[in-house]
């Protein structure tokens, strides 16, 4: 066909761990998922999905300051678009993919979150491997922009005079992959189980004030896993 249009829609739990020198940070997150796009004449792709949930961080080290709580409950957001095309056959396509990304992990109370950007390729393929069973994957490496927040809540948790301490962009990557399985009805129907893992090297903040105490988050290897599940119609 000339457009082919479809909507995803799922469930998903996650993990992510900062690893740096004096300084911890990880969190485990469950969301909801749900993403569309079209194909036009089966070589052009644009893509977006969205997935939104909460969940819970943790942090240890001598760089955040004692009013920080270990443990919190935190906001996750994660937002990616995709434009891409098909280089390959209709039958097997591979499509090489400039993509676009931001996440955000915003904590409820005073206390440590980040947010980041993502400018990135990736190539991603579907491979028919039994009848109505598809089998898809993916591989990108993406230049990042990190921003740590350090947030001081008022009433009703709205947030106000908050310092953010960026990370330098030169030398921040990302490395990520994703592997899923697919069925599809005769009804054209599908359901399908993914996992997704991201790899991320960033090099130190910059060092802001806050509450009268020097902040800075080393540089530090970074890694995320995701499961998801869901129906594409």
């Amino acid at each position: 066909s000339t457009k082919c249009y479809y909507t995803n829609i799922g469930l998903g739990v996650g993990g992510y761990s900062f690893n740096a020198l004096d300084s911890d940070f990880s969190s485990s997150v469950g969301y909801l998922y749900a993403g569309g796009g079209f194909v036009h004449n089966q070589r052009i792709k644009l893509d977006t999905d969205v997935r939104i949930g909460g969940g819970r961080n943790a942090l240890q080290g001598s760089n955040f300051p004692m009013s920080f709580a270990t443990s919190l409950n935190a906001i996750f957001i994660d937002f990616t678009a995709k434009l891409g095309r098909n280089v390959l056959s209709k039958q097997t396509p591979l499509f090489i993919n400039f993509t676009l990304g931001l996440t955000f992990n915003t904590p409820h109370k005073k206390n440590f979150g980040y947010v980041k950007a993502l400018l990135g390729i990736e190539i991603d393929g579907q491979v028919s491997i039994a009848p109505n069973l598809i089998l898809s994957y993916g591989v990108g490496y993406g230049w990042l922009v990190m921003g740590y927040t350090y947030t001081k809540p008022t009433f009703f948790h709205y947030y106000k005079n908050n310092e953010i301490a960026e990370s330098r962009s030169i030398g921040n990557f990302e490395l990520n992959a994703n592997v899923g399985v697919s069925y599809k009805f005769e009804n054209d129907y599908v359901v399908f189980i993914r996992a997704v893992g991201r790899f991320q090297h960033i090099n130190a903040s910059e060092t802001i004030t806050y509450d009268n105490m020097p902040l800075r988050y080393p540089a530090s290897n970074n890694y995320a896993g995701m499961l998801e599940m869901g129906v594409e119609f």
